[in-house]
Formats: C-alpha cells, structure tokens, sequence
C-alpha cells in the first residue's frame, strides 16, 4: 500500500488489521510513505515500516515528482 490516506481500500486494510489476534500474529505493515489519517487508528501491535519519506509539499515538487512517477512506471510496466 503506499500510504494510508483516506480511501476505500485504505479503511478495509485498517479494519482487517483491527480485528486479528495480536496473540495469534505478529503483524509488519509495509508502507511506500509513512503517511494517511489512518496511521492514528492502527492497533499499537501493529508494526509500521515505509520505504520512502512525506511527500515533498509544494506545487513545483509535487510536479515533479509526478513526472518521475509516471515515467517509471511506465518503464517497469512497459512490454519487452
């Protein structure tokens, strides 16, 4: 998941976790960004881990990093 921001998948992942047995599994969360107002709601058994910071703020650098999304994906997904 890239981040927990609000959405639908983002609430049923954060409500399947709420409902295991912390005693029956040890639970790691893999997260693109450590971001999302669902961060809040995760039990503290949960452990979180992410792979990238925030997201840089500003019209410029979100632009930017846009671009360089959209370009590697359609790298990785393009058809050898």
């Amino acid at each position: 998941m890239e981040t927990l921001e609000g959405g639908g998948a983002e609430k049923v992942l954060v409500n399947i976790l709420n409902h295991l047995d912390e005693a029956k599994y040890e639970i790691t969360l893999l997260l693109l960004r450590y971001e999302g107002v669902y961060l809040s709601t995760l039990p503290h058994y949960i452990h979180v881990k992410y792979l990238l910071g925030p997201e840089p703020k500003g019209f410029l650098r979100r632009g930017i990093i846009y671009s360089l999304k959209k370009r590697w994906y359609s790298l990785v997904l393009a058809k050898p």
